[in-house]
C-alpha cells in the first residue's frame, strides 16, 4: 500500500529534525546555504545563485522558512488531526487539544 502523505517516487525517511539554516560566508565567492541536521551534519547545500531574483536577504530567509516549515511539519499536523477526529458539530474542546494546537502554530510562527 502507498503512502498518500509521501509523493510519488519518494523512497526512504528524511533526516531526523530539528534542523537548523547556516549561512557560510565565502571571501570572493557566492555564499553557501546550507541546512544542517541535529548533529550538525550538512544535510542539504547549495550556492551559485547567479540568475536567481533574489536577494542575499530573501535567500537567508528563505533558508530559514524551508527549516521552520520542516521542524513544525510534525507537531501541526498531530494537532490538527487530533482536533479533526474529536471535533463534532456543538462540541467542546478540550483545553489540552487547544493548548497542542496553540503550541503547533507558535512552533510555526518561530522565526
Amino acid at each position: 500500500m502507498t503512502n498518500p502523505n509521501k509523493p510519488a517516487g519518494v523512497q526512504g525517511v528524511h533526516t531526523p529534525t530539528p534542523w537548523k539554516a547556516a549561512i557560510w560566508r565565502h571571501s570572493g565567492q557566492p555564499d553557501t546555504v546550507c541546512i544542517k541536521d541535529a548533529q550538525g551534519r550538512e544535510i542539504i547545500g547549495w550556492n551559485g545563485f547567479d540568475g536567481v531574483p533574489c536577494t542575499k536577504a530573501e535567500i537567508r530567509a528563505n533558508a530559514h522558512r524551508i527549516v521552520t516549515a520542516v521542524n513544525c511539519h510534525d507537531a501541526l499536523l498531530v494537532a490538527l488531526k487530533d482536533l479533526l477526529a474529536n471535533l463534532t458539530e456543538g462540541d467542546f474542546i478540550s483545553e489540552a487539544r487547544i493548548d497542542a494546537a496553540t503550541a503547533a502554530i507558535q512552533l510555526a510562527e518561530a522565526r
